[in-house]
């Protein structure tokens, strides 16, 4: 039942009368401008809509969390699982290098003991041994390294690398005095680390620490050639000579 609209209410004649304004906010119709309409109230709610709706968002819902476990996740995955064996193959190839200057370093301190006892002389050439030996297996694991991250580093880089490889290998697996071929491997070594820990972004100091690598390399190689070690590079020179590259 609707309240008349022929006398003016004002809202404390409303609630002076709850009966009246009970029957007007429960009823179907309620006055406006003097004609009734369709309350909006909950019981007039098209709950199909509304079930529409919840339905359209849940089955959205499930097709995001599935595009996102098999579409998107694994790619996600397989990028972070390669980042995580780049830098593990990166650390890896540091401690090589490292390795490989510190055996060069033993081989060059290899000198004849003339009047060490025979027993002495074996073991001292024993110990040698081992160093002279040991020197390629550390080649071939920062070789392995590096080929893991060959196909993302630059070319400037790749070449550098590459370049030191084929120097130290034909060096270490050469039939040379040991005292030489481990001053021309710890010569040649020093320059490379600060290749590969200098960061990409830096490329002027990149650049330089490049060239500066590709001359002691061929430094090393003409010593090693001659049969010298670096102990060659203390004699006087002229100005621009190989001595220039110890400073």
């Amino acid at each position: 039942m609707a309240l008349s609209t022929s006398e003016p209410e004002t809202v404390l004649d409303l609630f002076s009368r709850p009966a009246a304004l009970y029957r007007l906010c429960n009823s179907d119709t309620a006055p406006v401008n003097g004609q009734p309409i369709r309350e909006t109230g909950l019981h007039s709610v098209d709950w199909g809509t509304v079930a529409t709706s919840v339905v359209a968002a849940a089955c959205t819902a499930v097709f995001v969390t599935l595009a996102v476990e098999y579409l998107a996740k694994p790619s996600l995955e397989a990028r972070k699982e390669r980042i995580l064996q780049q830098h593990k193959a990166r650390r890896n190839g540091r401690t090589q290098l490292l390795r490989i200057r510190e055996l060069g370093i033993r081989l060059s301190a290899h000198r004849r003991i003339p009047k060490a006892s025979t027993s002495n002389r074996a073991l001292h050439r024993e110990i040698y041994a081992e160093f002279n030996k040991e020197l390629p297996d550390a080649v071939k694991k920062f070789d392995e390294a590096f080929q893991e991250i060959a196909p993302s580093l630059p070319r400037l880089i790749y070449s550098a690398v590459t370049g030191y490889l084929g120097v130290v290998k034909a060096i270490a697996m050469s039939e040379g005095s040991w005292s030489h071929k481990g001053s021309n491997i710890s010569l040649a070594t020093l320059p490379m680390i600060d290749v590969w820990d200098t960061p990409r972004w830096r490329c002027i100091r990149l650049r330089r620490r490049v060239r500066q690598l590709e001359l002691v390399l061929d430094t090393a190689v003409d010593l090693f050639r001659q049969g010298k070690g670096v102990e060659a590079l203390d004699e006087k020179e002229p100005a621009g000579g190989t001595a220039e590259l110890t400073s």
